[in-house]
């Protein structure tokens, strides 16, 4: 079984031209996908995503509101249900019923294991489609405090998206530098850790082990700054 595939989208008048490939196999023959539903779909979910961040923004301790009649109604399972719908109606707009080759690439997503690499290379910006938001699970969401489980069902919580526009400048001939001789520097807010982590099941080990690494404390900018300009400049 595969555990990565690339997807290539590039437009192609009223339409857009999908072509999938796993590794060491030549591109599928081109799917053609309505570019107008995809894109009207598309910022269906985008606009679906601000309204969470507006959501989270707002009210971050995920209080339930109050009706009229004084029951409590959970705003935050409204608003991932929103999402949900729209990327439901962002994977229907992939998915052509009577379109053998569309059949065809919905299985060769479904066959990708958990945590496999999906790499997405855009001709340009107008046809990069919020892949990570496409909902393959069940509309309804959660009743709850908002967790890390709620995402489950959208191809983010599966796959590793990787979206490349050509042009761009990140691509591997636009590299100026070894990846490997890369330093990292991690910005954690303490107090945001430690109220994330009741929240992140499973994904609490790996941010444990990142912040079991040797830290250094930095409490204001000017210090930050120093400790960036220490490792880009070593």
């Amino acid at each position: 079984m595969a555990d990565k595939l690339e997807l290539s989208l590039d437009p192609n008048g009223e339409h857009i031209k999908l072509r999938w490939s796993k590794e060491d196999e030549p591109p599928s023959k081109p799917l053609r996908l309505k570019s107008e539903q995809l894109r009207v779909r598309s910022a269906d979910v985008r606009e679906a995503l601000n309204a969470l961040n507006s959501y989270v923004g707002t009210n971050q301790k995920f209080e339930e509101e109050k009706t009229l009649d004084g029951d409590a109604t959970p705003m935050s399972s409204d608003v991932l249900r929103t999402l949900r719908e729209k990327g439901e109606a962002l994977h229907n707009a992939l998915l052509i019923e009577d379109d053998p080759r569309s059949q065809e690439f919905m299985r060769a997503i479904e066959e990708l294991p958990q945590g496999a690499e999906l790499r997405v290379v855009c001709s340009d910006d107008e046809v990069s489609l919020p892949l990570g938001f496409v909902l393959e699970g069940e509309v309804d969401a959660p009743v709850g405090k908002p967790s890390r489980s709620d995402f489950a069902g959208f191809w983010l919580d599966r796959l590793k998206i990787t979206m490349l526009v050509e042009g761009g400048g990140a691509g591997p001939e636009r590299r100026s530098v070894d990846p490997l001789s890369l330093k990292t520097l991690y910005a954690l807010h303490r107090t945001e850790v430690e109220n994330a982590v009741p929240y992140l099941g499973g994904d609490a080990v790996k941010l444990k082990q990142l912040t079991l690494l040797p830290v250094k404390d930095y409490y204001n900018w000017n210090s930050a700054k120093r400790a960036y300009a220490n490792i880009s400049n070593a």
